[in-house]
């Protein structure tokens, strides 16, 4: 089923998608870039952007299928977050600026860091 709308809200370059919220017949419709990152919430996911979160009817597997294109990476068994919000990470506390923090899960760690080693840039010198 969620290999049908994969086709219908995620289009690679597309910037737009629309969400299914937790209100009945409600349409949220959210710029991908503006995502900070996704969190389980039971039946639904929180979807958090700067301004504020909103229920949207799916499961994080759902969300990382959905998203599997743009630059969304699963961090914890409950966070999927945009690796470009990414300002620094000390431990497995990851820092998406604004003063928001998530914590990553040693079960995704290595798959983190090895994406972010590839866009890392290193001296020669050492």
């Amino acid at each position: 089923m969620i290999e049908n709308e994969l086709d219908k809200c995620s289009h690679p370059g597309s910037d737009i998608a629309f969400f299914k919220t937790g209100e009945r017949g409600k349409l949220s419709r959210v710029n991908k870039q503006e995502i900070l990152y996704f969190e389980s919430a039971r039946n639904y996911v929180n979807m958090v952007t700067s301004e504020k979160g909103t229920l949207v009817y799916l499961t994080l597997k759902e969300i990382e299928k959905i998203f599997r294109k743009d630059l969304f990476c699963r961090v914890h068994r409950s966070h999927v977050i945009n690796v470009t919000k990414i300002q620094k990470i000390v431990g497995n506390t990851i820092n998406l600026g604004e003063g928001v923090q998530v914590q990553m899960g040693n079960a995704y760690k290595a798959e983190l860091l090895k994406f972010l080693e590839d866009r890392t840039f290193l001296t020669g010198r050492i």
